[in-house]
């Protein structure tokens, strides 16, 4: 995809935030990352849910959910408007990898594949993400297909749960 690309593409962004005002970081991050109309726009938004925390488990609980715009930004243009927004609400580069932060974006499901050092897309560890797979059904996006497993959004949730109760480990805990 060439850098100056205006095609409009859709695009799930799955954002959290578990320190401060979780609420706010996350409406003041929104605001932020879509303040020109002309490049993104968001087009629907999910419930909030509350998570514990995966990975880095000693930390607060997480505030999750996932936000679908069209945006006519390269991948790369993208990541960096989300780090910058990041910064700006005070995420602090380089800090513990899956520790607390005030906010964090990621672009989890879309049905682009890249694999750079920067930028995986889709998230590679969406399908054991329930924070981030149930607020895409809460938006609609149940049959979106995840272009490295040709599994549905609600496919991969559904294997999500039922590993959880079939006594298999699973990492996310919503509360």
């Amino acid at each position: 995809m060439s850098e100056s690309s205006s095609d409009r593409r859709r695009v799930y962004l799955a954002v959290g935030s578990n320190l401060g005002n979780r609420f706010q970081n996350i409406v003041e991050g929104l605001g932020q990352l879509c303040s020109n109309k002309q490049d993104i726009n968001v087009t629907r938004t999910s419930a909030l849910i509350e998570t514990a925390p995966m990975y880095v488990t000693e930390q607060p609980a997480f505030l999750n959910g996932v936000i679908e715009i069209e945006t006519t930004l390269t991948p790369s243009k993208l990541l960096s408007r989300i780090k910058q927004v990041e910064r700006d609400l005070g995420r602090a580069p380089n800090t513990v990898r899956n520790g607390p932060r005030p906010l964090d974006f990621e672009d989890d499901a879309t049905s682009l594949v890249m694999d750079e050092p920067d930028l995986e897309i889709p998230h590679p560890r969406i399908s054991e993400r329930d924070f981030v797979l149930a607020p895409l059904i809460d938006i609609g996006a149940s049959d979106l297909v995840h272009p490295l497993t040709n599994s549905t959004i609600g496919e991969l949730r559904s294997r999500l749960l039922q590993q959880s109760q079939n006594g298999m480990p699973v990492r996310v805990l919503p509360l």
